[in-house]
């Protein structure tokens, strides 16, 4: 998925991925090379995706399966979306950001409380 990337690309996508592993080690990565993308889930489904990071030609965007839901008092967050929401990074500058871990911390928390109250978490 990576070897078509360019080196700023990979290393934002690696970094993201490191973060997201690293506060959530129990997540199921799920990668689909075609479309690009990989999915960070506690739970098979749309119910248990907590983020995906899509790979663009210049930028990886961390999408938060419902970060519209989330509080974003930093405004990172962007998109249209009813119900996802995405973080472009252009750069890894914004990784080690307090905002950034605070929004994680959130959208994995809101997960796991969504799964625990979920009578069928394939949904």
């Amino acid at each position: 998925m990576l070897d078509q990337s360019t080196p700023d690309v990979k290393r934002i996508f690696l970094r993201l991925r490191e973060l997201i592993l690293n506060r959530m080690p129990e997540a199921i990565e799920e990668i689909d090379s075609k479309a690009r993308l990989a999915g960070y889930l506690l739970a098979k489904g749309y119910k248990g995706t907590v983020f995906t990071l899509i790979l663009s030609k210049k930028h990886v965007s961390m999408g938060f399966s419902h970060g519209a839901e989330l509080l974003d008092p930093n405004g990172l967050l962007t998109g249209s979306g009813k119900i996802h929401k995405v973080i472009r990074f252009t750069s890894d500058d914004l990784v080690d950001d307090q905002a950034l871990n605070e929004l994680m911390e959130a959208a994995i928390t809101d997960a796991r409380k969504r799964i625990n109250l979920s009578g069928n978490q394939n949904d």
